[in-house]
């Protein structure tokens, strides 16, 4: 059992006047990704790490600064590890030497991926804007995922010492009901709690009503001890250093749910396969193996996706924002 949101942010009219340029961090990665490329491109560039940037920030106000990841397409430019970079100004060194020699590269998304604990949950926030949209399509979506802090597997405990936890609560149908209440309620009053924090944002719109869902993870071997095929679909199945022995519990929960089928409302959650992926499933509750098909999405930038910058800004980089830069707060994302 786990917890998704998802909703997405769209440009405001007024995002030409209010929009402040890349400062500090996000200015030195603008610097770094934009050499050779043209004028209209830099701009697009400015624009999305200008948005990343204010999220960023508004972030930062409610306490949210855990950084996990920070990446362009999918090269990572920070990504917390045990024997990682220990701060993003290290990283972007780091990054800055990778480029060395590469030739100009126009990247078509940038993410940015924090954590945060917040009622007997941990929270992976992730933000991603992208330069090419389909038409409806919004350019900066907002999921947001947790999981619980109780189940975390405690250190030196095995697999048989973590399911048997696990079996306490599933084997209780009333346990598990209101421990599903519980959870979904602060997981829900988080949610609620970012959304105000980002509607505050004066040059971003929400476009949709967050969308929130208990969620089961269905995996492929009834094996704990199977390899973990973790997918980019999703960032909660992802091996983040923030979240060691926190998901463990995930590869037990749906087949302890199946040994007590009687006791158990698979109704009450949405299943997913180990990506992250939305599944239809026919399974045996007895069997190893699951039968499922996938309803994820395709790549939204094709070729009938267009940049949706030029609908708000023309001309070249002086018009890509206020004139006014940050100052240099601490607020601004996370240091020099």
């Amino acid at each position: 059992m786990y917890f998704e949101s998802n909703f997405d942010l769209k440009p405001a009219p007024n995002i030409k006047d209010t929009l402040e340029r890349p400062s500090k961090v996000f200015k030195k990665i603008y610097s770094l990704v934009t050499g050779g490329l043209t004028p209209t491109e830099r701009l697009q560039t400015e624009v999305m790490l200008s948005i990343l940037q204010s999220v960023n920030v508004k972030l930062r106000e409610i306490d949210i600064d855990h950084l996990v990841k920070l990446s362009a397409d999918s090269t990572d430019i920070y990504c917390e590890k045990q024997n990682g970079p220990k701060d993003l100004s290290e990283a972007i060194q780091s990054f800055a030497v990778q480029m060395q020699g590469d030739s100009a590269k126009l990247y078509k998304s940038f993410m940015l991926v924090l954590t945060h604990d917040y009622e007997g949950l941990r929270f992976l926030i992730e933000i991603s804007i992208k330069r090419r949209v389909k038409v409806g399509e919004s350019p900066v979506h907002v999921t947001v995922s947790a999981v619980i802090n109780e189940f975390k597997r405690a250190l030196g405990e095995t697999d048989e010492k973590l399911q048997d936890r696990l079996q306490k609560v599933i084997a209780n149908s009333k346990l598990l009901a209101e421990k599903r209440k519980k959870y979904l309620k602060s997981f829900k009053g988080f949610v609620e709690k970012l959304n105000v924090q980002m509607s505050s944002i004066a040059h971003l719109e929400k476009t949709l009503e967050q969308i929130t869902r208990a969620k089961m993870m269905v995996p492929h071997s009834r094996n704990c001890n199977s390899p973990r095929r973790r997918s980019q679909a999703s960032s909660l199945h992802h091996d983040y250093y923030c979240l060691d022995d926190c998901t463990d519990y995930l590869w037990s929960w749906f087949f302890t749910m199946c040994d007590y089928a009687s006791n158990s409302d698979f109704s009450s959650f949405e299943l997913n396969d180990e990506s992250g992926a939305t599944l239809a499933l026919s399974f045996d509750r007895y069997s190893d193996g699951i039968e499922s098909s996938s309803t994820s999405g395709n790549d939204s930038d094709s070729d009938s996706s267009s940049s949706w910058i030029g609908d708000f800004f023309s001309g070249g980089d002086s018009g890509s924002s206020s004139s006014s830069s940050c100052s240099s707060c601490s607020s601004c994302g996370g240091g020099d």
